[in-house]
């Protein structure tokens, strides 16, 4: 899994409990912020450990690093409308108490069993008020927590380029076409998908993407370990 894929899933679970009106955005990115209640998800540090869990399948090295990262979840909103005697008041400061509601549905059995699926693990911590630092007056509370987010990234490939010899695999080293040129899904089902074939009849696969920064390389993609065909046992008598 790579950190991407795990952005990927903590967005796609605060979407699932937060609903319009309310936004869910990363933070540290240049975007114009909705004016409407707002969750801002903020990665930190990303730390892993020094030493893999290596393992071969299919021929393919695979590198598994136990890899930590905090998140930062800000709970931007104006409270909720308290009216008395048809008189409406200042707005009840519910920001802490909807980030707990959060945590309570991140901690939930449903949550549980779907970062168990993509083999992520969340710890929750405290829920701290911030109203008193907020200098905006499109805003009227916040409350702040952080998760601490395990998984497993995965370097796949000789060159640890989620290539092996030009062909490419996905994080979990699953190829991502079989020998026929067929497309693969993460878990080995062909799909509807074919690479177009060479003269004789090989898969043409597709080059390797380079990163945002380029990263990667085709001739890295290429590389390989080498291998032998024989070996010769001499026995000392």
């Amino acid at each position: 899994m790579t950190q991407r894929e795990v952005k990927a899933s903590l967005l796609e679970l605060a979407e699932m409990y937060f609903k319009p009106p309310a936004t869910v955005v990363w933070g540290q990115t240049k975007q114009v912020h909705a004016t409407s209640p707002l969750i801002v998800l903020t990665t930190g540090a990303t730390t892993r450990h020094y030493q893999p869990i290596s393992i071969v399948k299919n021929g393919v090295p695979i590198d598994c690093y136990e890899t930590t990262v905090r998140v930062q979840v800000d709970l931007y909103t104006k409270g909720l409308s308290r009216t008395a005697d048809g008189i409406e008041g200042a707005n009840e400061n519910t920001a802490v108490n909807d980030m707990m509601e959060f945590l309570s549905f991140i901690n939930s059995a449903l949550v549980g069993e779907h970062l168990f699926d993509v083999g992520i693990t969340i710890v929750t911590d405290a829920v701290n008020d911030y109203s008193e630092i907020i200098n905006d007056s499109a805003w009227e509370y916040r409350a702040m927590t952080e998760l601490t987010v395990k998984y497993a990234e995965t370097s796949v490939g000789y060159s640890a380029t989620m290539y092996d010899d030009g062909i490419p695999f996905y994080s979990n080293g699953k190829p991502m076409y079989d020998e026929e040129g067929y497309g693969l899904d993460k878990d080995g089902n062909r799909t509807d998908f074919r690479l177009p074939l060479d003269e004789s009849g090989k898969p043409i696969y597709p080059k390797v993407e380079q990163t945002s920064s380029g990263g990667r390389s085709q001739d890295l993609a290429d590389s390989t370990a080498g291998w032998f065909d024989e070996v010769q046992i001499i026995m000392e008598e």
